[in-house]
This record gives structure tokens, sequence and C-alpha cells, in this order.
């Protein structure tokens, strides 16, 4: 996501993504490690010289990211186990339009 040049934690951002995936559990962080990066910044600078702005918030967008690789999870998932069913069985898999 780039979404401007709002500056967000590190911790900010990993409290947004628990709340997409609906994580109830603690998030914990090792601040005993020398090179932790308590912040990130994309500098977007180029993109504007483009005439690109951000048009969708940061939560907003990780909540979309989070469901669509959900709805994409699902369906592999859903994949794999007609495939495994129709091995096991022994019939064949068409794909939709063929």
């Amino acid at each position: 996501s780039t979404s401007g040049s709002a500056d967000i934690s590190i911790r900010e951002l990993a409290k947004l993504v628990r709340e997409a995936v609906g994580f109830e559990g603690e998030i914990v962080f090792d601040t005993g490690k020398p090179d932790t990066t308590p912040r990130k910044l994309l500098d977007v600078s180029k993109l504007r010289e483009l005439g690109w702005q951000p048009t969708i918030p940061l939560p907003e967008s990780i909540r979309r990211t989070v469901e669509s690789y959900s709805s994409v999870a699902a369906a592999l998932w859903r994949t794999r186990v007609v495939a495994t069913a129709s091995r096991r069985c022994g019939f064949g898999l068409r794909t939709m339009g063929r």
C-alpha cells in the first residue's frame, strides 16, 4: 500500500493488521534488537510528481488486501480439496470454459 505521506509507527501498523485479520492475541515487540526500526516512511515524491494522489486510507487498504487474499486463499483451498477428491475417486476435473 502506498498511503501517501502519513507517518505511522510499526506498532500502529501492527494494530491495523491485527484488526483487519481479526487477531485477538497480544502483539509483542522485541525491543532488545539493536536494529529495530520503530518507523518507516515511503518516499512518494516521484509518484506525486507524476500526479498520483492516495485515494484509499491505509486502514481501508489493509482491510481490502486481507479480504482479497482471504477470498483467493479460500478458492485455492476449495480447488485443492476438489482435486484431491477427484484423484481419490478416479475422475478428472475440467476448468470452467473448457
